[in-house]
């Protein structure tokens, strides 16, 4: 048997596979949540199994459907149909227990990967520990959050800050936040192929195809580039612009509008509906909802707010950016 155990911020997740055709894919989850890898975990909060099929199963109602899969049951048990594999999800005490069944690699791949980010991010809200739409890091000292909307380059970005020794991330896609504080949650960065021949990433990578979005090129991310948590300092939000790039201050009315977008809704992160909707959850989700809202508000009034003014070059925005961590004081 095959597995992998991740210690998050206190949530205990294994995920684990019988069959040897599913040892590629165990491998690139661990590639991915390195930073949370850890050593047999006895009793997690959710435990995931990999299989051919999720077998047999009694009749459940279709409830509902997403872009990727139809949803069968209210609560727990659940069925989710996404074509070519199946995620079935039980209630087994002390934690939750899902099983992925799927033949097609790729996809068992892709839905795990998306089940991970699910289950630890619906783990880590009832912690305080709340997941944003944002790119974040530190640099010279000084930790912030860029609020990009989906397909705004937050990734390209990381990669040329990346490349300086004075900045350290906290994740391309989706740090986290609590009582005003910046936490670290990377993972690999994603990138559109043609975005990334054109960077010339220079460290190894790999392509994640996806069933209904495009291709990405995943690329690693060094131990040694991650910050610590770190009071937050600046928040970031970007507006595409046809004019130069440039930096200048914006209202916290703005800023906490964003953040109620990228942080209390949660778009563009990976919740997935199919497993984070389920009615006997509506009373904790109303209560994450209260912490969510109240982390947006919260990180709007201390921080600073910024737009940045931001156009399809990269080495444009990089500079301006490092003027701004250089030059700027409070």
């Amino acid at each position: 048997m095959n597995s992998l155990s991740l210690i998050v911020y206190g949530v205990l997740l294994r995920v684990e596979a019988e069959e040897p055709e599913f040892d590629s894919l165990i491998h690139q989850l661990r590639e991915d949540f390195r930073f949370f890898e850890s050593p047999f975990l006895a009793t997690p909060d959710a435990q995931l199994e990999i299989r051919p099929s999720t077998g047999k199963h009694a009749k459940m109602p279709a409830v509902f459907k997403t872009k990727m899969c139809r949803v069968h049951g209210w609560s727990l048990p659940r069925l989710c149909d996404y074509g070519d594999a199946q995620i079935f999800a039980t209630d087994a005490r002390p934690g939750r227990r899902f099983i992925v069944g799927s033949e097609n690699l790729e996809l068992a791949y892709e839905i795990t990967f998306q089940l991970i980010l699910s289950v630890l991010g619906e783990s880590l809200d009832q912690l305080g520990f709340h997941r944003v739409h944002a790119l974040g890091g530190r640099f010279q000292g000084k930790s912030a959050i860029f609020l990009l909307p989906q397909g705004g380059g937050k990734s390209a970005l990381a990669w040329q800050l990346l490349k300086h020794s004075d900045f350290f991330i906290a994740s391309d896609e989706s740090p986290l936040l609590r009582r005003g504080e910046l936490f670290p949650f990377p993972m690999r960065g994603a990138l559109a192929p043609a975005v990334a021949a054109a960077l010339t990433v220079s460290v190894p990578t790999r392509k994640f195809p996806r069933k209904i979005y495009p291709t990405k090129v995943l690329f690693e991310i060094p131990a040694t580039k991650v910050m610590g948590s770190a009071k937050l300092n600046y928040v970031f939000i970007g507006v595409k612009s046809s004019a130069s790039a440039r930096i200048e201050p914006t209202t916290r009315a703005r800023v906490y509008f964003e953040l109620f977008k990228s942080l209390v809704v949660g778009i563009g992160l990976a919740q997935m509906g199919e497993h984070l909707l389920r009615l006997n959850r509506i009373p904790a989700l109303l209560k994450v909802a209260f912490s969510r809202h109240r982390e947006a508000w919260q990180v709007s009034q201390a921080s600073q707010t910024f737009c940045l003014h931001y156009g399809d070059n990269a080495l444009e925005n990089e500079k301006i950016i490092l003027d701004f961590f250089q030059n700027f004081r409070t």
